[in-house]
């Protein structure tokens, strides 16, 4: 009996340190992975912090006379009314007073972001779309069915548009 005992500790001794040495390796590996993962949640959180700053620096515009904010689409519209002559695509002079003073005051705030530093931590792009929108003539359905007709209004839009821009 004593010679088969001899042979159980031994073995038993390997066995727990083949088993140490693997829980060990395990707790590394699970420690660098956790650290990963909290390292990476961290920079998450504090780009979500900047990006709540950079919105609610743009959500100065709801107090602007000129925009409007839309949910439905997460934008701001300029609100400006402009009535152009038929077919017309020059700014009439009464309105432009109004739509550089909108711009002054978009281009403040995006440089007032910017100086801030919030979007150029988080290498952030703005997008500005300005579109004309010519009408169709809501009397006579017919015409705005006619292919010249719709690319007609497409340019005058376009021509508006760029008015807009280099006013």
């Amino acid at each position: 009996m004593r010679a088969s005992s001899g042979f159980f500790w031994p073995s038993y001794a390997d066995l727990l340190t083949a088993l140490f040495v693997v829980m060990m390796v395990l707790f590394v590996l699970s420690f660098r992975l956790f650290r990963q993962r909290e390292e990476q949640l961290e920079l998450w959180a504090t780009n979500y912090k900047k990006i709540k700053e950079l919105e609610q620096a743009l959500h100065r515009l709801d107090e602007s006379p000129y925009f409007e904010f839309q949910p439905q689409n997460q934008r701001y519209e300029l609100m400006v009314p402009v009535q152009f002559e038929q077919w017309g695509y020059q700014i009439p002079q009464k309105y432009t007073k109004n739509l550089v003073e909108a711009g002054k005051q978009l281009q403040a705030l995006l440089e007032e972001a910017d100086r801030a530093s919030i979007a150029n931590e988080l290498d952030v792009k703005y997008l500005v779309v300005v579109e004309g929108m010519a009408a169709r003539d809501p009397k006579n359905q017919e015409i705005n069915q006619d292919p010249e007709f719709i690319q007609r209004t497409y340019l005058l839009s376009y021509q508006r548009a760029l008015a807009l821009t280099t006013l």
